[in-house]
């Protein structure tokens, strides 16, 4: 659903959405609530993302477009990616809005993002 805009949601909103669907905010981490905010962040950022994307692997430059053909597990779906790292944002103390933000996405094959960890490339 690549097009589609998502109303921001508030704090509060978000955690009786999560409630309800089963999800229990109250027991994760700190980093557990930061990776989800910062997933729920991206995900606004998905359509637009797409749109601008030249089809091309962020850090090997090869032509991954038809790789979405694959399946979803395969190493070499295109994901995205967070360039400076979600985990590296946490123990920095970055925003999760600034890891979310589009200049920090871009998309790779899952095994190049699978493979990077906490790094920031």
């Amino acid at each position: 659903n690549y097009g589609v805009k998502y109303p921001a949601q508030s704090e509060e909103i978000m955690l009786k959405t999560l409630k309800t669907r089963g999800f229990n905010i109250e027991n994760k981490t700190e980093y557990q609530k930061y990776r989800t905010k910062v997933y729920r962040l991206t995900k606004h950022n998905k359509g637009k993302l797409l749109e601008n994307w030249n089809g091309l692997d962020h850090y090997d430059n090869e032509n991954i477009l038809d790789n979405f053909k694959l399946k979803y597990h395969d190493s070499n779906y295109p994901t995205i990616d967070h360039k400076v790292a979600i985990k590296y944002g946490f123990e920095n103390k970055i925003e999760p809005e600034e890891i979310s933000k589009i200049e920090n996405l871009c998309f790779t094959k899952r095994c190049i993002n699978s493979s990077k960890g906490s790094n920031v490339f």
